[in-house]
């Protein structure tokens, strides 16, 4: 019974921290036995809040690690993007030497492109006058057209041959740019 209204009386003063002492007094003069649980629940109190400033401890701790690592990831970061900088800056005289290349080349494309196309309606128009015209010339001036029409006809395949050719070139310096390409 006595045990029990101790109980009792320390549940009320929960609360109030300086009621405490009072009332363990009291239990105390009730119970001189209830000291040894007394004992007890002071040093679990005791062990529980240093197990408290421990974690508080070593939570400022890790924040601390933490911040550090944080600056130090983006010093690394700023560190990493001026060396890419910097390595983008040496190949880029590549780089635009190979624009440099690749624009030449397709304005030459598309001056034989030209050319060609000139070529093959010069062609066109020479076969057509030669089927109207044709029997009416002479049999030198037929010739003559004729071998002029073959000179065209081997100037369109020789054309043909340096547009391919300029194809090909145009489409591997275009590869070498895009492995350029930092």
């Amino acid at each position: 019974m006595r045990v029990i209204v101790c109980l009792m009386l320390l549940a009320v003063a929960g609360c109030a921290p300086r009621d405490r002492a009072q009332l363990a007094t009291q239990v105390l003069e009730a119970d001189p036995a209830f000291r040894v649980v007394l004992d007890r629940r002071d040093d679990y109190a005791s062990r529980l809040e240093t197990a408290e400033r421990e974690l508080a401890l070593k939570r400022a701790t890790i924040q601390r690690n933490i911040r550090k690592m944080r600056e130090e990831l983006l010093e690394s970061e700023r560190a990493v993007r001026r060396k890419k900088e910097q390595l983008r800056s040496l190949i880029e005289p590549d780089r635009r030497a190979l624009e440099m290349d690749l624009d030449s080349a397709l304005a030459e494309l598309r001056a034989k492109g030209a050319h060609r196309a000139s070529v093959g309606r010069a062609m066109s128009k020479l076969r057509k006058a030669v089927k109207e015209v044709g029997e009416v010339w002479s049999e030198s001036e037929r010739a003559r057209q004729d071998d002029q029409l073959q000179d065209m006809v081997h100037d369109a395949q020789r054309l043909d041959k340096e547009l391919a050719a300029l194809k090909e070139h145009s489409r591997l310096l275009k590869l070498k740019l895009a492995l350029v390409a930092l």
